[in-house]
C-alpha cells in the first residue's frame, strides 16, 4: 500500500508553514494555486507592481513556477515556465499551479541550506539548526555574513567555476526571500535567530507575514546582491564571478518586462549604491 503524501516534502519553510496554516490551500498536498501564494505571502487580494510593498509575493510566484511549476504545456515547458514566472514578478496574474513535494524537484540543487531531515517526513532538525545558529549568529542576529558563510558550508566550502558557483547563486536568491521576509525593517541586514527558528520549527508565519507585506519585488534584488557580495567577500573572490552566475540562474525573470534579475549586468545600481566597498 502507497504511502500518503508527507508534508515533509515540502523543503521551503516559509510554504510548509503557510500550506500548515491553511493561508495556502494544498490539493492532497501534492499542489497549490500560484495565485494564491502571491496572494498570501503579499497580503492583498490583487496583483502588484514590483516596485509596491508586498510585491515579494511576486518573486516567491517566480520561484514556483520556474522551478517547480506542473506542466502547461505539452512542449517547451522549461521555456513555458519562464515566461509565465517572469509575468508573474512583473505583477500579472496566472492560472498556474505548482508542486508542493520540493524534496528532488527540479528547483532543489545541491547546496540548498535545508535544516529538515533529508527525507520524505523532513522532520526539522533542532539541534543542528541551534548548532549552526551559535556557529554563525551574533547576538540573536544572522547577518549578510553569517548567511554567506551558511550558504558557502552547504556548498562544501568550495568555489568552482564549473558548476558549484551557481548554486551559490541561487541560494543567494532563496535567503535573500527569507531576509525580506522576516527582517522587519527594509533597511535591517540581519534577521532574528528566534524568527527564523520559530518558521522552521513550529509552522509560525506572524513575522513572515508582517514583513512581506512591506517588501518589494526590488527589495529582494537588492537583498540577493548583498548576499551575493557577503558570498563573494567571505570567499577572497572577485565579485563578477558570482554575479555573472546570478544572471544564468535569474535572468529570465526580465522576460516579464521589469529588470528584476540581480545580477551586476542588469542591475548595476544595486552594487553602486547598497554594496559599494
Amino acid at each position: 500500500m502507497s504511502r500518503p503524501p508527507s508534508e515533509g516534502l515540502i523543503r521551503c519553510p516559509a510554504v510548509r508553514s503557510l500550506v500548515k496554516t491553511g493561508a495556502v490551500h494544498d490539493q492532497d498536498l501534492q499542489s497549490a494555486s500560484v495565485e494564491e501564494l502571491v496572494h498570501a505571502v503579499s497580503g492583498h487580494a490583487q496583483n502588484l507592481g514590483p516596485d509596491e510593498p508586498g510585491s515579494i509575493g511576486n518573486v516567491a510566484g517566480f520561484f514556483a513556477i520556474f522551478n517547480h511549476g506542473i506542466p502547461a504545456h505539452l512542449l517547451f515547458n522549461r521555456l513555458h515556465d519562464a515566461w509565465d514566472g517572469a509575468k508573474v514578478a512583473a505583477g500579472k496574474n496566472t492560472q498556474r499551479r505548482f508542486d508542493l513535494r520540493l524534496f528532488q524537484s527540479r528547483g532543489d540543487h545541491p547546496g540548498t541550506v535545508n535544516f529538515f531531515k533529508n527525507d520524505p517526513e523532513g522532520e526539522f532538525q533542532a539541534a543542528q539548526f541551534d548548532h549552526e545558529m551559535d556557529e554563525l549568529s551574533e547576538g540573536g542576529m544572522l547577518t549578510m555574513r553569517g548567511i554567506a558563510k551558511l550558504i558557502i558550508k552547504a556548498n562544501g566550502g568550495a568555489w568552482d567555476e564549473r558548476g558549484n558557483v551557481i548554486d551559490l547563486a541561487k541560494s543567494s536568491g532563496e535567503w535573500a526571500l527569507m531576509v525580506c521576509a522576516l527582517r522587519g525593517d527594509n533597511s535591517a541586514t540581519s534577521i532574528a535567530v528566534a524568527d527564523l527558528r520559530a518558521l522552521y520549527s513550529e509552522a509560525d508565519t506572524r513575522q513572515l507575514l508582517d514583513g512581506c507585506r512591506n517588501a518589494s519585488a526590488r527589495d529582494w534584488v537588492k537583498v540577493t546582491a548583498q548576499i551575493a557580495t557577503a558570498i563573494a567577500a567571505e570567499k577572497g573572490a572577485k565579485l563578477s564571478a558570482i554575479a555573472r552566475k546570478l544572471h544564468s540562474a535569474y535572468g529570465w525573470i526580465n522576460h516579464g518586462g521589469e529588470t528584476l534579475c540581480p545580477c551586476k549586468r542588469c542591475s548595476p545600481e544595486v552594487y553602486e549604491t547598497e554594496n559599494r566597498a
